[in-house]
């Protein structure tokens, strides 16, 4: 057990009848909880034991702030829903009809069309390493890795510094292209 190091005296024990010294400081009640009381040693020992937040609180209520606790109190939904129940596509046409130019692509994310090739913005990067644009075949992406590679290899330019990372950044991109490929032209 630990030893626990009182604070400086607050004057006498709030337990009836105690005429000790008051070290330790314990909430009032549940609903009052930045207000305190001081007790001696003996009666927080005693405090503690019989202290119950939840008393007078029901089960499903107890259950609401458990599982608020695990989110530190801020509100969770689960992966794939709407994070609010105000927002809808609806509110963001509303919003962005105010604007005059809008563009074709903006216009049917509003309108709820899926954009048939949604890429990331890595994906996007890769395709400008490697001069290729939506749609590709798998022929062409590999032609055009091979002939960057041999244009910006190490052994061929001298060890060059630049010249290495160009072949990296080439090798990244092509590994990133090919994912995507599999992941959008194939399917």
């Amino acid at each position: 057990m630990t030893k626990i190091k009182p604070n400086k005296s607050q004057g006498q024990c709030s337990w009836v009848g105690c005429t000790e010294d008051a070290y330790y400081k314990a909430p009032l009640s549940q609903k009052q909880l930045r207000k305190y009381q001081f007790f001696c040693l003996k009666h927080i020992r005693i405090y503690n034991q019989n202290w119950n937040y939840y008393q007078g609180v029901s089960i499903s209520d107890a259950e609401k702030i458990w599982k608020s606790d695990v989110t530190w109190g801020r509100p969770s939904w689960p992966l794939g829903t709407s994070h609010s129940s105000s927002y809808s596509h609806s509110s963001a046409k509303t919003f962005y009809s105010n604007f005059k130019d809008i563009s074709g692509e903006q216009k049917d994310i509003l309108d709820g069309k899926r954009n048939e090739h949604c890429i990331s913005l890595n994906e996007e990067n890769a395709l400008k390493t490697l001069d290729l644009s939506l749609p590709f075949k798998k022929n062409q992406l590999k032609a055009r890795y091979k002939s960057l590679v041999k244009k910006h290899h190490p052994d061929r330019n001298n060890g060059d510094k630049l010249s290495e990372e160009k072949f990296k950044t080439v090798t990244e991109a092509y590994h990133t292209a090919l994912s995507l490929y599999s992941r959008i032209l194939i399917s």
